[in-house]
């Protein structure tokens, strides 16, 4: 009788008796955190929030786990330190995916080989060169005593089947690979296998994701709340729970006065003095009792376990399905496959709370307070920043008067804007005056029909407050459509041809530039004139980000980004053309208007106003000849500024998933040169206070004033 033999290589490790550990036991046992915060063994003493989620991994019948998440709150800690876990103790093949194949090495540097140096068991393990691994570009696997640990991008999933899986910043996924990933492990249905999925929320969206789309499919749905310790209710912290003291009580118990001072040294003052003397006196609100909880007090709170995991359910949604509100569900759910958590900064007790208003202070004031308060509402308060843009309405506009005639540039402008915007056989034209802290002022505009006048125009003189003449900074011209023109031939028959817009002014550019630098206007490599083109949104990779600040250009995010159109034959023929974000730029300027319309409207009614930044103005005789018009055009200047509502667009009977600027009039020209205008500030970061002191009056009432601190600092 013959034998069979079989070989059996994990049979060892299979059988080799293994002390039954939690994940948490295993966590505070085996996991050194390199650069954690605090340093040393995992503790939950400090990170109480992660207590729930490593009971919930523990339970075999629990197979899918969300954890939508702000930055810095363990998510990656738990998720890649659970694979480990499960590798060393369960044994079986796991993967941890990123989102982009490009990235590989680095995400495996900051989210796992790290993690690996601080857990000796796995590290000593490991039967593959964590040098030759990380070195890959592409998919590659970690031997880890026999265990295969995948590492790879989203198009890499096709010949594995893991038990284990981490998904990593699933937002930024290609539509459909999450859940293509997912079916890889089918094969273990119901054996215990378990996934994690981890993101923060998508900041471009408005306000469904993938990761959105996780939470509110789980069956099971916490959030972390706070305990009151006046009246022990719990709530969710959420960005409007958080407060800090307005700039009158600043003004009033320091004794300083933003009064009659120019408006960069208003902001400068703002963001030196104001901004810290807010921070340290951050609070949570409680919304029950509205009692206020301070940064020491919201420590003590989270220490002493009194935030909690409170299971809630949608409460209400808009008209395009996107949850607004939660409720707590009275009877918590005993069964349950899939489980979500959603936590942010707020809750978590190395943070202070006092370092992130001085964040949304600095955000609010920002040259790219769209952009920059997105970032920060998902990096601290996992949440979508939403503007609040209302509909304007013409006599808002005719509001907004600086008290200036036609055609005088305000004192303390810091740049003088020439923006044109091209149509089939005219052009629109605006002269704007922008000042420190983005002040948009509308010096001149109107309807030019020949080349040769604009290119005057743009040379021009324009008179300033007192007296003194001012030249235009930069001017930009659209490049956009097509001119059309119509011939017969001999037959009688209409013949179409089309001229190209975009050509004729690209050698418009061209030769206003050289005429700029033959008159002495510019130097020699300088543009005077830039082409602008108008688009959606704008999307930067880190490629087109590092080849612009090689070339001294400046991308603003999703704002504008200026690119060189370059003629190696011909310099002179080089030009450069900045591309807008229509959507970031329109925001912005509809949020300067919408403050500007509350301003004046707190004026009447006696009160301070709301923000001394990022504001739009006419001037005085736009206003009085707004007034007299009986019967409005499209043309009139407040029916342009007026053309286009924010809202969904419907295509085709559905509504699109992001919000944009619809169109309710046809002429919109100077709606769209007052955007451009917000996108030259942002290039030209005309934000806080001037960086040449002798540009502007503000800039010498600065100096002035940091001169007197240092006196008083010297008498103390």
């Amino acid at each position: 009788m013959s034998m069979l033999s079989f070989k059996a290589p994990n049979l060892e490790r299979i059988l080799e008796w293994q002390e039954f550990q939690t994940c948490q036991e295993w966590f505070e046992n085996n996991l050194v955190l390199i650069k954690g915060t605090p340093p040393g063994y995992f503790n939950t003493d400090v990170r109480p929030h992660a207590e729930r989620i490593f009971k919930e991994i523990d339970k075999i019948n629990v197979n899918m786990i969300t954890l939508m998440t702000s930055s810095q709150t363990s998510k990656t800690t738990i998720g890649v330190g659970a694979i480990l876990k499960y590798i060393e103790t369960d044994r079986y093949d796991s993967m941890i995916m990123f989102p982009r194949e490009s990235e590989l090495p680095k995400m495996y540097d900051n989210k796992v080989k790290i993690m690996i140096d601080g857990c000796e068991k796995i590290k000593k393990k490991i039967q593959v060169s964590q040098e030759d691994a990380k070195k890959k570009t592409r998919a590659f696997g970690l031997n880890i005593d026999g265990v295969l640990l995948n590492i790879l991008a989203t198009n890499q999933t096709k010949s594995i089947s893991p038990k284990f899986g981490y998904f990593d910043e699933v937002v930024e996924y290609l539509v459909g690979k999450l859940e293509e990933a997912l079916e890889r492990f089918k094969s273990h249905d119901g054996t215990g296998e378990k996934v994690f999925v981890t993101s923060t929320q998508h900041p471009t969206k408005d306000g469904r994701d993938v990761i959105n789309d996780c939470f509110n499919i789980s069956e099971v749905k916490l959030q972390y709340q706070a305990k009151c310790p006046k009246c022990k209710e719990l709530f969710y912290p959420e960005p409007e729970t958080l407060g800090y003291p307005t700039i009158d009580q600043w003004e009033l118990e320091s004794g300083e006065s933003l009064d009659g001072i120019a408006d960069g040294m208003k902001l400068y003052k703002i963001l030196s003095d104001y901004r810290p003397w807010a921070g340290k006196r951050a609070y949570i609100q409680c919304p029950h009792c509205k009692h206020q909880m301070n940064n020491k007090e919201r420590r003590k709170q989270i220490l002493d376990r009194q935030f909690e995991w409170v299971e809630v359910e949608p409460l209400s949604s808009n008209e395009y399905g996107v949850i607004t509100s939660w409720k707590k569900v009275e009877k918590p759910k005993e069964q349950y496959r899939s489980i979500a958590f959603d936590v942010n900064t707020l809750c978590i007790e190395s943070y202070d709370i006092g370092n992130i208003v001085e964040q949304m202070i600095k955000a609010e004031y920002s040259h790219n307070k769209i952009i920059d308060m997105q970032v920060l509402y998902v990096g601290q308060f996992n949440r979508i920043y939403r503007t609040n843009i209302k509909k304007t309405e013409t006599a808002d506009i005719l509001m907004l008067t600086n008290k200036l005639p036609w055609g005088i540039v305000p004192e303390d402008t810091a740049k003088l804007y020439f923006i044109v915007d091209t149509q089939k056989d005219h052009y629109w034209y605006m002269v704007l005056a922008v000042k420190y802290g983005k002040l948009f002022n509308v010096v001149a505009h109107g309807k030019v029909y020949e080349d040769k006048r604009l290119k005057e125009m743009m040379f021009e003189s324009y008179p300033t407050e007192d007296g003194k003449k001012r030249y235009i900074d930069r001017a930009t011209i659209d490049m956009r459509g097509y001119q059309r023109q119509e011939k017969t031939d001999e037959d009688g028959e209409v013949v179409e041809t089309k001229v190209n817009t975009t050509e004729r002014i690209k050698e418009f550019i061209i030769q206003t530039n050289i005429e700029a630098r033959q008159n002495g206007f510019i130097k020699n490599d300088e543009h005077f004139l830039w082409g602008t083109m108008g688009q959606p949104q704008i999307k930067i990779s880190e490629k087109e980000l590092k080849e612009a600040q090689k070339r001294g250009e400046t991308p603003t995010g999703e704002m504008a980004i200026l690119k060189t159109i370059e003629n190696k034959e011909n310099p002179d023929y080089t030009y450069k053309v900045l591309y807008i974000s229509n959507l970031a730029a329109k925001t912005e300027l509809f949020e300067a208007i919408g403050n500007n319309i509350e301003n004046f409207k707190n004026e009447a009614e006696e009160k301070n106003p709301t923000t001394v930044s990022n504001l739009y103005f006419i001037n005085e005789d736009m206003k009085q000849e707004g007034l007299k018009r009986k019967n409005p055009r499209q043309e009139d200047f407040e029916q342009m500024m007026t053309a286009e509502i924010y809202d969904f667009d419907v295509v085709n009977g559905k509504p699109k998933e992001y919000k944009s600027f619809i169109p309710i009039r046809k002429r919109n020209d100077q709606l769209d040169n007052s955007a451009t205008g917000v996108a030259l500030a942002s290039i030209d970061n005309i934000a806080i206070f001037p960086h040449k002191q002798e540009v502007s009056i503000s800039g010498y009432e600065m100096f002035k004033y940091l001169k007197s601190k240092q006196s008083e600092n010297k008498k103390n």
